[in-house]
């Protein structure tokens, strides 16, 4: 069996909490069927709206992780609140793109990004 390398791990601060993502294909699972996106359009997408799409994805990847801890989606803020947070740090929202470019170039996202 062939490792996933379309995987990384690291923390979203959200008002002071740090709010574990795991960002593997179940969470693009997750994105492209709550966000009605086509794997084939992914790319299509980023470059469409970075500013919102990397929140959509950091969000999915949150309710992956926390189902995987046996938590509810509910354990995760709502999308408006965590995009927020996001987009409000141009500090953060650059560091957590280039986390995300890692993940899905084969690069380790590891740690959190604040």
């Amino acid at each position: 069996m062939t490792p996933n390398t379309l995987r990384g791990r690291l923390d979203v601060d959200i008002d002071g909490k740090s709010v574990p993502v795991l960002l593997n294909m179940n969470s693009l699972r997750l994105l492209t069927e709550n966000e009605k996106i086509a794997l084939a359009d992914f790319d299509k997408e980023i470059q469409k709206n970075p500013l919102s799409f990397i929140p959509r994805l950091l969000y999915w990847g949150a309710v992956n992780m926390a189902t995987r801890a046996g938590k509810t989606a509910k354990a995760v803020p709502t999308f408006e609140i965590f995009a927020a947070h996001i987009c409000e740090d141009d500090e953060q929202f650059a560091e957590l793109a280039e986390k995300v470019a890692e993940v899905f170039t084969g690069g380790k996202a590891e740690k959190s990004g604040k």
